[in-house]
């Protein structure tokens, strides 16, 4: 059991952000296919809008999980302004690879959908430990 908690403890901030993770593509993943089906197969306007609602609840909570809530409204918009920089190249990064998935392999809007998601959940969580960081530090030496 003291493993368990100390393999817990260890990796506490992952485990966390891949349960905020899980419930905004749970999310992005409910609005994608009800979006897909609405526009009949428009999967880059599917997953723009997913993207966007998900995202915009993954910044609020990743504020919360890795504690950098800005203290000025300047900071605020910093913040925010990079955290859109970074999710529009996992957006591209996404699409690129949805793209691939559906027109080159052939392969269904729902294993697409997946594969895509498991490949942008790793650069996302890798920019999202950096970017938190990166913000902690500078607001620490003020």
């Amino acid at each position: 059991m003291e493993k368990v908690k100390r393999l817990y403890y260890n990796n506490k901030k992952f485990i966390h952000s891949s349960f905020i993770s899980i419930i905004c593509t749970c999310i992005r993943f409910t609005i994608y296919f009800l979006v897909l089906w609405i526009t009949t197969g428009k999967y880059i306007l599917a997953n723009f809008i997913s993207y966007i609602i998900s995202f915009t609840i993954l910044f609020y909570c990743n504020q919360k999980l890795f504690k950098s809530k800005p203290n000025t409204k300047k900071e605020e918009i910093k913040q925010l302004l990079s955290f859109v920089l970074f999710r529009v190249i996992g957006f591209v990064i996404d699409s690129m690879l949805l793209a691939i998935f559906i027109e080159i392999l052939y392969f269904s809007n729902l294993i697409s959908r997946i594969l895509s998601s498991l490949i942008t959940f790793i650069y996302n969580y890798k920019v999202n430990k950096i970017w938190n960081l990166k913000f902690r530090i500078q607001n620490s030496n003020i």
